[in-house]
């Protein structure tokens, strides 16, 4: 009985064994090799978090040093280190009704240009406030233009 169960393991991992052996990786073996759908792959190469080429329809392949870098953790420490929060001050600070104002833009047109240029905002009692200095560089403004 454990002769065959130590068969059945041999016959299991060997396409696993195989896969890591493999230079260049098809999406469906990638998937295979760390347990997630063809989708999360094909959206970790829409990211950029996997490069990956496309040889033709159905032909993407992956080098394997691609997958090996997921998991360097040395490069994840060194990312997570070069981010540095300051904290903003609200003197600092628009809340949103100014930068209304201040950037003659929409509610929403802002929101989305905010978003679009990753600046930071933050809620405080029940206003929103973004940093001064980011409303007048995305408005090519400086404060002196400012009415406030």
């Amino acid at each position: 009985m454990g002769l065959s169960e130590q068969q059945t393991q041999t016959v299991k991992s060997k396409p696993m064994v195989e896969l890591q052996a493999k230079e260049f990786l098809s999406v469906r073996e990638v998937a295979k090799l760390l347990n997630s759908s063809k989708d999360t792959i094909y959206a970790l190469i829409r990211k950029g978090t996997i490069n990956a080429v496309n040889l033709g329809a159905h032909q993407t392949k992956i080098k394997r040093s691609e997958i090996d870098k997921l998991f360097n953790q040395e490069q994840v420490v060194a990312m997570i280190k070069e981010v540095k929060v300051i904290p903003l001050k609200i003197k600092d600070c628009y809340s949103m009704g100014e930068a209304i104002r201040i950037s003659g833009m929409s509610e929403k047109a802002l929101y989305s240009a905010i978003k679009r240029n990753n600046i930071s905002k933050f809620q405080e009692g029940k206003f929103v406030y973004v940093s001064k200095a980011d409303i007048h560089n995305l408005t090519n403004t400086t404060l002196k233009d400012s009415n406030l």
